[in-house]
């Protein structure tokens, strides 16, 4: 039996092994992960054009619903003629111009060597840069803001990412339109476009609240959120950027979602937020079953054989009085123990392996809601109740099978004088 039980143990350390690197690894994801919307609410992009159509599909199937748009600035570049001219909406720091705030035509210079260029609808050089407006209701119901903050949105004030950008509690916003230089203008050397017209105001600053970027409350590369209220004041051009969904009455369930998206075309499904959601629960499912599969088929063979060689010893027990049950007892036992033996034995190794493995591989990583890599304690993901199946279900199975295959009697050989 010891190749047998040397087979079995090799077999379960890979399969342990496999088992808490991928473990880790999701348990890792599951630690970076960011919601993209609040949980049990819903997401869509849908463009401009589109939105009446799918404002009369979720009232006709799902009336109680809530539709709020979030708007960037910018034009619909379906439109005719949409390279003539951008809008634009920046924040301008103190002591720089306007047109210091927007990025050039050409990359002679890199963003991050303009310190005036911080954050706008064109782009920015910190990690959270863009714009993007809520009704002010919204951002309140979002955010969670009360009292005195929730006045102030309603008052037209804005919220920064970065607390550094206001100064005294108020930012500086310049907003207008500027022309889109032409390829040939580009390569006769013109970098930066004339701004067709600006306005340059101050506004009351909130800073975004921390946690907001971890629940989903806004996205992550969003640096400067606008009440759609003041979007309006500013007249300039705004496009669609997401759609958000919720019911007041509770989150949106799963069979609400598959309804909608039945009757909904491939560029209007929704996504609702239900957390991180494990995506390799089939696939151990898959690979388990196969290599249990396996050890039970190599630790039956291995019986079979040993009871084979073990025919006499059957005979001398059956001639001395041992009952059919006593002999599959015996066979139950000798399987269990082959495999007992070989798993434990494997799972031991496979979860030294898969712990040396996580360790570096979940040291560090991309965080959304920070914007930046961090460095964090390892993660290990333990997958107890996969690998307990294994250990007890592997030799529990063989034993039962090996007992329930002793049908007949031993033949006996009677010899006399």
């Amino acid at each position: 039996s010891a190749p047998t039980v040397a087979a079995v143990m090799a077999g379960t350390a890979l399969l342990a092994t496999f088992a808490v690197a991928m473990a880790s690894d999701t348990k890792f994801q599951a630690r970076l992960y960011t919601p993209q919307t609040l949980a049990g609410e819903a997401t869509a992009w849908v463009g401009s054009a589109n939105m009446p159509v799918f404002e009369a599909l979720v009232a006709s199937t799902n009336p109680t619903w809530q539709v709020v748009t979030e708007q960037g600035i910018g034009v619909d570049y379906s439109g005719p003629n949409p390279d003539a001219s951008e809008p634009f909406l920046t924040l301008v720091p103190a002591g720089c111009s306007i047109a210091q705030t927007l990025p050039t035509f050409t990359a002679s210079e890199p963003a991050e060597a303009n310190p005036c260029y911080v954050a706008g609808s064109l782009g920015g050089n910190t990690n959270r840069s863009s714009v993007t407006s809520l009704p002010a209701a919204e951002i309140i119901r979002r955010l969670e803001l009360t009292g005195d903050q929730a006045r102030a949105i309603r008052e037209g004030a804005v919220l920064v990412g970065d607390p550094g950008w206001a100064s005294k509690g108020e930012v500086t916003l310049a907003y207008g339109e500027r022309a889109v230089l032409t390829g040939e203008q580009v390569a006769s050397g013109a970098s930066e476009a004339p701004v067709l017209w600006s306005k340059t105001t101050s506004y009351p600053a909130l800073p975004i609240p921390a946690d907001a970027y971890g629940t989903g409350g806004v996205n992550s590369y969003v640096g400067i959120l606008v009440p759609q209220e003041s979007v309006t004041a500013m007249k300039v051009s705004t496009t669609t950027q997401r759609v958000h969904l919720y019911d007041p009455a509770g989150p949106i369930s799963t069979d609400a979602e598959e309804r909608f998206n039945d009757r909904a075309s491939e560029d209007m499904r929704i996504t609702v937020e239900r957390g991180f959601q494990r995506s390799d629960r089939l696939i151990m499912l898959i690979v388990f079953a196969i290599a249990g599969f396996l050890l039970t088929t190599v630790t039956l063979i291995s019986t079979a054989l040993a009871l084979a060689e073990q025919q006499a010893d059957m005979g001398t027990l059956a001639a001395v009085g041992a009952t059919k049950a006593t002999r599959r007892r015996f066979a139950g036992a000798q399987a269990a123990t082959v495999a007992l033996v070989g798993v434990c034995l494997g799972t031991l190794i496979g979860l030294v392996a898969g712990v040396a493995i996580a360790y570096p591989s979940t040291a560090h990583g991309w965080s959304e809601a920070l914007q930046k890599e961090v460095i964090l304690t390892p993660t290990v993901g333990i997958p107890v109740v996969h690998l307990l199946t294994i250990v007890i279900g592997v030799p529990l199975l063989a034993g039962l099978i090996a007992a329930a295959s002793i049908r007949r009697a031993p033949h006996v050989t009677r010899r006399g004088n």
